[in-house]
């Protein structure tokens, strides 16, 4: 082949051999890394819809205490409200508004801020019902990024599917020669 000796071409195959693998290798180092930064994102989104619904029932408590002219209830009530208004935000830039998941999470975030914000603002049930409702949505994006952790990135799962046809062929290939003598 090409005038080269065989040992020649066997250090070229060997060669473009460890060089995909090497490839493969980074690919795979890559997409590993990307994996951990989607659940460091995963673990902060739930740390704010955590937030949303502690600052929400404390801003509860907080109007209570303002509506019975405690003079710690209003101190509370906006530091509450900073504190949900800061973890909402947070979920906002986090979440792609395009995808069907987000957009049910922002609206019930949306809806649980106007039960808090509402002119009853003393009414627990509908506080609770709309934090439900934002666990019932995260619980969504949750699953659609953990599905995405799963399975990996396209380019992994094209990396995975090569590196298992190179350790396929060179097995398919001695059995061929094996089975065929």
């Amino acid at each position: 082949m090409f005038g080269l000796p065989k040992e020649a071409i066997g250090a070229i195959v060997a060669a473009i051999i460890a060089g995909i693998i090497a490839l493969l290798g980074l690919i795979i180092s890559k997409e590993q890394k990307v994996s951990e930064f989607r659940q460091q994102w995963i673990d902060a989104l739930r740390e704010d819809v955590a937030a949303v619904i502690r600052y929400g029932h404390s801003m509860l408590r907080s109007s209570r205490e303002w509506k019975e002219n405690s003079p710690e209830g209003e101190s509370h009530y906006r530091e509450d409200f900073a504190g949900v208004t800061g973890a909402a935000a947070r979920i906002r830039l986090r979440l792609n508004p395009k995808e069907k998941e987000s957009i049910a999470l922002l609206n019930a975030i949306v809806k649980h801020k106007r039960a808090i914000e509402s002119v009853k603002g003393l009414d627990f049930d509908a506080v609770s019902a709309a934090a439900n409702d934002v666990v019932d949505a995260a619980q969504g994006v949750l699953k659609q990024e953990w599905r995405r952790v799963r399975s990996g990135e396209l380019v992994y799962r094209m990396a995975r599917w090569v590196a298992l046809l190179i350790i396929a062929s060179p097995i398919i290939a001695l059995l061929y020669h094996m089975f065929r003598k």
